[in-house]
């Protein structure tokens, strides 16, 4: 009884693990998304983001994404580990636009591009 109650007690945490290249990183061929973690790219930095009030943004911006018909994927730049709760998502995204989450196309979103770039660029 006293196992089931620690569990129930338990508070989802949320997290961000954002790898990503450098601004206006060139490359000669289209770069995908498991790519960016890669020992490929030395230039690949890393961010773990765990502040309640940016993952509340970021969660309601993640959530308002719609499905895409696009047929390119992105040349991604930025990977993001999405952990909440017992999920984790994938979300990978180009350095001006383009977006999959769990390898799945989605409409662009220039506020959480901005969101997350004002972060891990910090301008």
């Amino acid at each position: 009884m006293m196992i089931l109650l620690l569990f129930s007690c338990e508070k989802e945490e949320r997290h961000l693990d954002i790898y990503y290249l450098p601004q206006n990183m060139t490359s000669a061929v289209r770069i995908d998304c498991r790519w960016v973690q890669s020992s490929m790219y030395q230039n690949v930095k890393n961010i773990i983001i765990r502040d309640e009030d940016f993952n509340s943004e970021f969660d309601t911006y993640h959530s308002e994404l719609n499905e895409s018909d696009g047929i390119y994927p992105p040349d991604v730049r930025i990977r993001i580990l999405y952990h909440h709760g017992r999920e984790t998502d994938t979300i990978c995204m180009g350095e001006y636009f383009g977006i999959m989450v769990n390898g799945q196309q989605k409409e662009d979103s220039p506020k959480l591009l901005k969101l997350i770039k004002d972060r891990i660029y910090k301008k």
